[in-house]
């Protein structure tokens, strides 16, 4: 089995370097003929990572040992020269290259709490210390110009300051992220989301609200919450919530819930709000109807307090948006795929609570509304690919199969003004395509993707171990 992966440019040539879980070596590969160039021994144990690092203006290769080979090798592949760095107590199984101060550093992580960041050519070794479980990821990002170096436990995420070697902010997951949600409070953006513990026995839920800016976070409720949607009351941005037969609403200046709708079959699983008229609803998807034998769709009014249901469906209600068609926005209900039943979009008039149209989408995992050229059209997103559908015609309008696993997740993210949808799935991409000319930027993941949100030019990923923020650049090769 292929342990670890790296491109590396050798006298100007693009070669890839490779690792495997069964034996001790690195192997050189030249992708364009498929040959084998030549293999790098010297540890004595699998190797677990590999990575280009940047040193006095040439492109090195280093590698991590695993099992009975604690050390980290940095290979001249232009001289044969190999150096050998050893200064961890245990398996080196992440690494990533870093910039602090105009040089170009290494940083490396293993079954240890530490990150130790190795300077190639002065030999020194530093230790960031702060994680309480051991470190499982590495990478570099940039944060209002400064590079930060951000690790991961599975339980926090830490974004470190090298220049100062301090932890620069810290986002502390409890578990795997089911649901994201962007909400306006007190005039900031903050992010909604609700974790599933890592530990079976306990089952829990726990809905958390989170600053993107700080990284602080606060739990709002200790119980099961499987949606979650922003919603105007009043003038108001709420938190909605949906659990098992309950809805509530969230005033999040107080940290309270103000209203609820209890008395639900099942399981509230998507949530969504809608206007009718003057008035602003909230739209909750179900698992099952009053019989159990379907989902259903309710309609709340959170002035009044009333609700009315559309139970029209055929299977489980998963996902839900609003789409505007003739001037008149409408809800769109999505019947999520399974082993006995295909998936079904549907269209509906809120006013009248009437089916206006239906989509047949065998697939059907996730839905989306996005603007493209001036037109309103809907995304869905199933078992390795998107379709965009013509609420007017019913009709594809545009298709990509990029994936290679369920997609769980779908969202917009606006980039130059300009409407992008991102994906996310069970194969560890997020995509971010432009529609109007076929262009896409991948991201990989080191966990099944289960729920996406954008605040401004930043992407929100749950994962099954957390939240990853990543600020989407108009450089990213989307040509924008």
């Amino acid at each position: 089995m292929v342990q670890a992966l790296c491109a590396i440019t050798v006298r100007g040539r693009q070669l890839l370097a490779s690792s495997s879980c069964f034996d001790e070596a690195v192997l050189l590969w030249d992708p364009e003929e498929g040959k084998l160039v030549t293999v790098l021994s010297g540890h004595s144990g699998e190797v677990q990572a590999l990575c280009a690092v940047d040193i006095g203006g040439k492109q090195l290769l280093a590698s991590s040992g695993g099992i009975n080979d604690w050390t980290v090798r940095i290979w001249d592949l232009d001289s044969g020269k190999t150096q050998v760095l050893s200064h961890h107590t245990g398996e080196h199984r992440v690494l990533c290259s870093v910039a602090i101060d105009g040089r170009r550093v290494l940083a490396s992580s293993g079954f240890g709490r530490t990150v130790r960041l190795w300077d190639p050519e002065s030999g020194e070794v530093q230790v960031l210390e702060g994680h309480t479980h051991e470190v499982r990821a590495l990478c570099e990002v940039t944060v209002e110009d400064r590079r930060l170096l951000v690790s991961s436990d599975g339980w926090t995420v830490r974004l470190w300051d090298l220049s100062s070697a301090r932890s620069a902010q810290t986002l502390k997951s409890t578990g795997q992220v089911e649901v994201l949600c962007a909400v306006a409070v007190g005039g900031r953006q903050l992010l909604a989301s609700s974790h599933g513990s890592h530990r079976r026995d306990r089952g829990i839920k726990r809905m958390q609200l989170w600053d993107p800016d700080s990284g602080d976070s606060r739990l709002l409720e200790d119980r099961w919450v499987k949606s979650l949607c922003a919603v105007t009351v009043g003038g108001k941005q709420l938190l909605a919530s949906g659990g098992f037969g309950v809805v509530a609403l969230w005033d999040l200046d107080r940290i309270e819930p103000v209203q609820a709708w209890e008395g639900y079959s099942g399981w509230v699983t998507a949530l969504c709000g809608i206007s009718v008229g003057s008035r602003q609803l909230l739209a909750a998807g179900t698992d099952r109807n009053g019989s159990g034998s379907a989902g259903a769709v309710w309609l709340c009014d959170p002035d009044s307090g009333r609700t009315w249901i559309l139970e029209d469906h055929n299977h489980r209600v998963g996902a839900l948006c609003t789409t505007t068609v003739g001037g008149v926005q409408l809800l769109v209900t999505g019947s999520l795929s399974s082993a006995n039943h295909a998936g079904q979009v549907r269209l509906w008039d809120p006013e009248s609570r009437t089916v206006v149209a239906t989509i047949e989408d065998r697939y059907l995992r996730a839905l989306c509304a996005i603007s493209i050229g001036g037109r309103q059209l809907i995304a869905s997103g199933g078992l390795t690919g998107i379709v965009l559908w013509d609420p007017d015609s019913g009709e594809r309008a545009w298709a990509v199969e990029d994936h290679s696993g369920w997609i769980n997740a779908l969202c917009t993210i606006t980039i130059n003004g300009k409407q992008l949808l991102a994906s996310g799935g069970d194969d560890r991409t997020v995509r971010i395509y432009d529609p109007d000319v076929s262009r896409s930027w991948t991201l990989r993941t080191r966990h099944p993707v289960r729920a996406l949100t954008a605040i401004g030019q930043s992407l929100f990923i749950g994962l099954a171990n957390g939240v990853m923020a990543v600020t989407i650049d108009a450089s990213l090769g989307l040509g924008l």
